[in-house]
């Protein structure tokens, strides 16, 4: 005769746990995740150049979002 048991409210929690935290890693690690980060910069209104990014970035309010220039103003 084989044996069923409910499961408690742990094991569902236990279960979601481990869903949600495959899915953090995965997001952490994915291509723009947080993982992804090779550095930090802090902006000046002088455009600059970084290998890892296209464009260049600056707080200039000027800079058109259609050029390849970006702001960041924050």
């Amino acid at each position: 005769m084989a044996t069923q048991t409910a499961a408690t409210g742990n094991d569902t929690f236990l279960t979601d746990w481990q869903d949600w935290h495959r899915q953090q890693e995965a997001r952490l690690a994915a291509p723009h995740g947080f993982l992804a980060v090779t550095g930090l910069h802090w902006l000046t209104t002088t455009p600059q150049r970084f290998a890892d990014a296209p464009g260049s970035r600056s707080t200039a309010p000027t800079a058109s979002p259609w050029s390849s220039t970006r702001t960041r103003n924050w």
